[in-house]
């Protein structure tokens, strides 16, 4: 099945997919850390599934809110925002659309999730068993996402960028 170009950026692991709205994309961007006294861009992931879940549409995200705090390795995600966002979309929504993870920016050109993101990504799963959650990571030059695959966290493979260049 053919992604609309909203959406420019896919991802999949094992029959899952994963599909990026260029807006979310191109926020994604903005927050990347290319200056030397940039701190971490974070948020929250809001989208949609299908009925099989084996397809997922990131439509929105959270950024940097006022109750946060960051440095350029580290980020807390505090401010209740993020979470208002979430139920508002999922009411707005009537349940369509729902929390699908976090983003968060690497001071690196090929982002590689820590053991630190490691741990946080699973104490997110421990909150959401019942789902499948995706964690993207944006560094300088790629973004990788990942997701919970049997008890390990598996880097999911770029497999479309249809953006012109």
């Amino acid at each position: 099945m053919p992604v609309p170009s909203e959406y420019p950026m896919q991802y999949e692991l094992n029959g899952v997919r994963v599909n990026i709205h260029e807006r979310v994309r191109m926020q994604l961007h903005d927050f990347r850390q290319i200056d030397l006294d940039s701190f971490e861009g974070f948020g929250v992931l809001v989208g949609s599934k299908s009925t099989t879940a084996k397809e997922y549409w990131i439509d929105k995200i959270t950024t940097p809110m006022p109750d946060d705090s960051a440095t350029r390795y580290t980020f807390l995600m505090k401010d209740a925002g993020h979470q208002q966002l979430i139920d508002r979309c999922f009411e707005e929504s009537q349940g369509e659309e729902v929390y699908l993870g976090t983003w968060h920016t690497h001071p690196q050109q090929v982002p590689v999730a820590s053991q630190d993101d490691k741990l946080d990504f699973f104490r997110c799963i421990a909150r959401n068993m019942n789902r499948n959650l995706f964690f993207i990571v944006v560094g300088t030059e790629q973004t990788k996402i990942y997701m919970k695959k049997g008890s390990r966290i598996k880097l999911m493979e770029m497999t479309g960028d249809i953006r012109a260049t």
